[in-house]
């Protein structure tokens, strides 16, 4: 692994490639940021290692009066990750600085954060139906810069992600994995348990029982090897009004970048077999993607984002005077 390493750092040095600190500072340049290529590829590994400057932990201070966090009394804090990917710290356990997304509305009450969708199809996806997304969430992904929040996003090829977030993208980074290996994922046991195998006739699954004693483990047996190396291309999202292969043939990359996977940091940032969330799961109809049956929607009692920013504004400044002498 190392070896591997030493190489992929050395060739990085050559004109025609960019070292690791400098790629990874110059795609998280791009406020908002595609990740595409096959699946297996090494899009998540990549994304997960450009966002680990935001875990190490970035201060903020903000007093804007339409903020939410203003608001509430809240002015400086550390920036954080929103992800439908989990992150986790080295020990295992969940980042502190992480915050699972699995909630439309948490992308549109989001600020300071790192937005990252993982499998972009589950949460911010194209469609060809009327049922999209919720307006908010359009609204919401095209005004990011007004609420400091960066988005990163995963998916096997440009034309997964809904039309609103590939039009508000600025970079595209196309990842391609060489020199798969088998997953050396071991599955504990503490003594004797039960297994499964193929009758001799081969018609029928049987039951066995493992014998061995004491702790032990088995091969996992997953089929999908782990990419060891990745080939990274980032382009300016912006030369593109579609993403197709004969114009990324002949726009030259904005860094490229070869990557070397087993002992890296960004490899024990997440779990790569871990479940991605997955939003939307009743339609704007009111129907849920389970069971197809319908759910009332309650009657909202919340307060007008109007009438709150201009509660916020006038306590901030007395000559503005109460929301009604405002509103008048």
């Amino acid at each position: 692994m190392k070896l591997g390493a030493s190489i992929t750092a050395a060739l990085s040095r050559g004109p025609l490639l960019t070292p690791h600190e400098k790629a990874v500072a110059r795609r998280r340049a791009f406020s908002i940021s595609a990740y595409v290529g096959p699946n297996g590829a090494g899009k998540s590994l990549l994304m997960a290692g450009d966002t680990l400057p935001t875990l190490k932990g970035i201060p903020w201070a903000c007093t804007n009066p339409d903020h939410l966090h203003t608001q509430a009394g809240v002015t400086t804090g550390l920036r954080r990750v929103l992800s439908t990917m989990r992150f986790t710290s080295p020990d295992g356990s969940d980042h502190p600085l992480w915050d699972p997304l699995d909630d439309y509305a948490k992308i549109v009450r989001a600020e300071h954060v790192d937005l990252i969708l993982d499998e972009v199809g589950g949460a911010v996806g194209s469609s060809s139906g009327g049922d999209d997304l919720p307006m908010a969430v359009k609204a919401s992904l095209q005004e990011l810069r007004r609420r400091d929040v960066f988005c990163r996003w995963t998916a096997p090829s440009w034309a997964r992600a809904s039309k609103v977030l590939r039009e508000c993208s600025q970079g595209v980074t196309l990842v391609l994995g060489f020199m798969p290996v088998a997953h050396k994922d071991g599955i504990s046991f503490d003594g004797t348990h039960p297994m499964w195998e193929l009758s001799e006739d081969g018609r029928r699954v049987v039951e066995k029982t493992c014998r061995m004693l004491g702790e032990h483990s088995h091969d996992a047996g997953r089929l999908w090897g782990a990419k060891r190396l990745m080939f990274a291309r980032t382009f300016d999202a912006n030369v593109f009004d579609e993403w197709t292969t004969a114009k990324r043939e002949k726009v030259k990359p904005e860094v490229r970048e070869l990557f070397w996977r087993p002992g890296s940091t960004a490899e024990s940032a997440y779990d790569t077999h871990a479940y991605v969330e997955k939003l939307g799961q009743v339609t704007d109809t009111g129907i849920c993607l389970d069971c197809s049956g319908t759910r009332r929607r309650k009657a909202c009692e919340c307060e007008s984002p109007t009438t709150r920013r201009r509660r916020v504004r006038a306590l901030a400044d007395p000559e503005v005077g109460p929301p009604a002498a405002a509103a008048s």
